[in-house]
């Protein structure tokens, strides 16, 4: 499929899930199908439909940003279906790139890339520019 068309049926499911809610506010149901348990004192301020290139498989699911960490929760169609978590201080930087097909062919200026000291992850994710400004944002806050 298409890193478009994956994307787009994600953000679809996503809207589906959580009611059609504007994902601009943050109303309680739209986290109602999250899994990672919150630490004490965490908020998520950000959460959307992505994409996490894991290998060949890009991976749909649902991308939340706290005030703490960053965690990817794929959907239960998907092969690969363990989260994703990255803590602010293991991040070195964000980058906006493209998606890649086969982490090889470059399709689309859509993704997000997340580097820490072990890997990179890469989200395809609407907004991408707005996802980047959030988690430095958050990362500030946290690595002062």
């Amino acid at each position: 499929m298409h890193a478009k068309s994956a994307l787009y049926a994600n953000f679809m499911l996503d809207k589906l899930l959580s009611g059609l809610g504007d994902h601009g506010r943050y109303p309680t149901k739209i986290w109602s199908d999250m899994k990672t348990e919150l630490v004490s004192d965490e908020t998520i301020t950000k959460d959307g439909a992505a994409s996490l290139q894991r290998g060949v498989e890009t991976v749909g699911g649902k991308l939340y940003l706290t005030d703490q960490r960053l965690i990817f929760e794929p959907q239960r169609i998907n092969i690969q279906r363990g989260a994703t978590v990255v803590l602010f201080e293991d991040i070195l930087n964000t980058t906006l790139c493209w998606t890649k097909i086969i982490n090889l062919i470059p399709v689309a200026p859509n993704s997000l890339a997340i580097s820490t000291t072990d890997v990179e992850h890469r989200f395809v994710v609407f907004g991408r520019k707005d996802w980047k400004a959030a988690i430095d944002k958050q990362r500030s806050g946290i690595l002062k």
